[in-house]
């Protein structure tokens, strides 16, 4: 069977894993009827996405999220109504003018979007 679709391929690679706890690149390729190189890329986006762990061969299911924070993409992607109020609270806040300092993290990453909108001083 051919997976065209590498959104559909993702996610069944990661059941997979969930259910197998790994996954090897030669039985994925001979599976979804893809390249070593689509998977090897599959599995690349899944590990920037926060999901996997790659390993020689293959890869393993990411720690528990207690051992481990989830990537910047993934946590980017959750939440987003409450970032969304937070940013937009915190925005209001700044005047022209003011000097502040920001952490990174995803919601820090939404309020400074909104602050572009804030004139740098008053003429």
């Amino acid at each position: 069977m051919s997976e065209n679709f590498p959104t559909q391929r993702r996610r069944r690679i990661l059941d997979r894993v969930r259910a197998n706890g790994a996954v090897k690149v030669a039985q994925l390729a001979e599976e979804f009827g893809v390249s070593h190189m689509t998977v090897r890329r599959d599995l690349d986006r899944l590990v920037k996405d926060g999901e996997l762990h790659k390993v020689h061969g293959g890869a393993l299911l990411q720690e528990s999220a207690s051992a481990e924070e989830p990537g910047f993409q993934r946590k980017s992607t959750l939440q987003l109504p409450q970032k969304a109020a937070i940013a937009r609270a915190a925005a209001q806040m700044v005047e022209p003018g003011m000097s502040i300092s920001l952490t990174s993290g995803t919601t820090t990453y939404e309020v400074a979007r909104l602050l572009r909108a804030v004139p740098a001083s008053r003429l």
